[in-house]
């Protein structure tokens, strides 16, 4: 049996070099070797306690014949929370991509069959928030060389056929479009209130910006009281704790917009799959705002009112777009067809001959 392969923390952000490989390397998309990129992963992650399959294409990599004998990827550095040790088990594809780019079909965007660089465990480390370790990377080793000819897009695929612990792993990335991509930070998550009538827990995508100054947001919230009367409350003024000894969960004082809403039969609002969708625009005199927003269950007899996690939105301006894709499917490390998307690419570290 293969023996675990631990996963070496290597300071390549400050051009140091490890030991026993080689002294030259860079990132794809170029450019991000010292400093962070400028999208954050969320759901659509190669690491997962689930059977996954990801193809990440990068098209910025266009050298004379090069080894690659080694790959990086450097963690999140706008994720707010460790991520603890995990072990993934892990197939590594590299390629080079067909003319005309990616398709949905994973076998299919390969000009030649491609080599499998590992095929093993690795152990993902723990990682502390960013405010402690900026730009740690986390270093693996081939089992082959990868010899990549230069004229084509790169193609890279993980299949992982499961990681333990679940949970998510983060990952610094970049997307392949114009907008701005912004954040989502839940204030008071960590404090565990819950309101006397239950919990409410909200979820929402990071704001989206375009070159118009239109912001897209999405939601859902589910946990609250059945078929309610429920609203989204939106202010452009920071959140207040809770006067009580009990819980110090956070509420909107003076909330700007308040959007009436109705749970339903299992007392969520909207879902994951079919969230709510919020559209404004920004006038470009008007700069970037950072808006806050919670979710209210309006209280009745038996069920006094319930407030979700009070969340803060800060919008991006739109950038340039890196010149890559990805194709992902979340339902099993040998599926033909995938979904493809600009988003959430992670920046990776090449070490090469």
């Amino acid at each position: 049996m293969r023996r675990l392969r631990q996963t070496a923390t290597l300071a390549f952000a400050l051009g140091l070099s490890a030991p026993g490989v080689a002294q030259r390397g860079g990132t794809v998309p170029p450019g991000y070797e010292r400093g962070p990129a400028p999208s954050a992963v969320e759901l659509q992650q190669p690491w997962g306690a689930k059977s996954t399959r990801f193809q990440y294409r990068y098209g910025s990599l266009r050298q004379p014949l090069m080894a690659i004998r080694g790959m990086g990827m450097r963690r999140d550095d706008s994720w707010t929370a460790n991520s603890v040790a995990r072990v993934s088990h892990v197939k590594i594809m590299m390629g080079a991509c067909r003319d005309g780019g990616q398709t949905s079909r994973f076998d299919a965007n390969y000009a030649a069959p491609p080599t499998i660089v590992f095929d093993g465990p690795v152990a993902l480390p723990k990682t502390d928030p960013p405010a402690a370790h900026w730009g740690q990377i986390n270093f693996l080793p081939f089992d082959a060389l990868y010899q990549h000819p230069g004229q084509r897009d790169l193609l890279i695929e993980l299949c992982c056929r499961e990681t333990k612990p679940a949970g998510r792993y983060s990952l610094d990335c970049v997307d392949g479009d114009s907008v701005g991509r912004g954040t989502v930070r839940y204030l008071d998550i960590a404090a565990g209130c819950r309101d006397e009538g239950g919990g409410f827990d909200a979820f929402f995508r990071p704001p989206v910006t375009d070159a118009r100054g239109r912001v897209v947001f999405e939601a859902c919230a589910g946990r609250a009281p059945r078929r309610g009367a429920a609203a989204l409350l939106w202010s452009l003024t920071a959140p207040v704790a809770r006067p009580s000894s009990v819980c110090a969960g956070l509420r909107l004082g003076q909330p700007e917009l308040a959007i009436p809403l109705c749970t339903d039969a299992e007392g969520g609002v909207a879902s994951l799959a079919q969230p709510l969708r919020f559209c404004y625009s920004v006038p470009p005199s008007a700069g970037l705002p950072v808006v806050f927003a919670q979710f209210l269950a309006l209280g009745a007899a038996a069920f006094p009112a319930q407030r979700s996690d009070a969340v803060r939105l800060a919008t991006a301006a739109p950038t340039a777009g890196a010149d890559v894709s990805a194709l992902y499917s979340l339902q099993s490390h040998r599926a033909e067809e995938g979904r493809l998307t600009p988003y959430f690419v992670p920046v990776v570290l090449l070490v090469y001959d």
